[in-house]
């Protein structure tokens, strides 16, 4: 909505930020990217569009984002283990093992526990 200030908390490759920018009228988007290489690219992504002064690239672990403000919508698409692609891509299989998804859990746990502490009282988190 208009004026809303959105945080995408895990926002690499981009596709979300990039749609939250475009409804960020007389708004801001933060997109927060632990990757440096995926940030710089996102970054390209953003500058690229009409509304790139309203937005922010920073890098931060998403579970310790650091921020006094509060967020109207927050966007939360944590890391995967990536076992959902494997139907496509045969070869991952070599490298995954039960203990990736339960190693994540704990981190996608606390992702999500992150942005509602950052979540304004009314305001919407997404999560994926």
């Amino acid at each position: 909505e208009s004026g809303h200030v959105v945080l995408d908390l895990c926002a690499a490759p981009g596709s979300k930020t990039l749609q939250a920018l475009e409804l960020a009228v007389d708004g801001a988007v933060i997109a927060n990217e632990l990757s440096a290489s995926r940030a710089c690219v996102l970054a390209r992504w953003c500058l690229s569009q009409p509304a790139a002064a309203a937005v922010a690239v920073v890098q931060h672990k998403a579970q310790l984002f650091p921020t006094p403000a509060l967020y109207d919508r927050i966007i939360c698409d944590v890391p995967c283990s990536g076992d959902g692609t494997m139907r496509k891509h045969p070869e991952k299989w070599r490298n995954w093992s039960p203990h990736l998804g339960r190693e994540l859990h704990s981190r996608q746990l606390q992702i999500a526990l992150r942005a509602m502490a950052l979540l304004k009282v009314g305001g919407l988190m997404t999560y994926s």
